[in-house]
């Protein structure tokens, strides 16, 4: 029986070239990043809220628990001397899972809905911004890994500076 390679998955630092262009073009307008996190694991679109019949609102199991994941992932982070408390801008880059069967150029799910946990969890951990309110431009992508590398999502918060907003 021949031997395979066995390789690890890479934890992603790099980004697509719509990622790299993105930067570029939120580098040329904004300060500096004050936030940039990689969150490991597989990225779950929100679900449409749901309504008990007691009046309750809810969301699906693996979405609350992806938004709980994001959340400790988060408090690992180093606390910053000082919360953000001004405007900024976000850019979220997904890395989803394929599928095992379904062959699609792009990752199913809104892209929107893709970054509603990451924020969400972020403005409750207080690592960047005292509100999500405070975002004023949101820019996601969405793609599948390349060869080695492990599903999660790339957060990066920039402050626009004073005379922008």
């Amino acid at each position: 029986m021949p031997r395979t390679k066995k390789t690890t998955p890479k934890t992603t630092t790099t980004t697509s070239k719509l990622g790299q262009l993105i930067l570029a073009t939120i580098r040329q307008v904004c300060l500096p990043a004050i936030f940039s996190t990689w969150l490991a694991g597989k990225p779950v679109p929100a679900s449409r809220p749901r309504f008990s019949k007691w009046g309750g609102v809810y969301y699906a199991k693996t979405y609350e628990q992806y938004k709980t994941y994001c959340f400790d992932e988060l408090l690992k982070s180093p606390e910053p001397e000082k919360v953000f408390d001004g405007p900024c801008v976000v850019w979220a880059e997904v890395v989803a899972e394929p599928p095992k069967t379904v062959q699609r150029e792009i990752p199913k799910g809104d892209v929107d809905n893709y970054a509603k946990g990451p924020l969400d969890s972020l403005t409750k951990a207080q690592r960047a911004y005292l509100d999500d309110e405070l975002v004023v431009g949101l820019w996601i992508s969405k793609r599948y890994p390349e060869e080695g590398e492990t599903p999660g999502a790339h957060l990066h918060v920039f402050p626009l500076p004073e005379d922008i907003t």
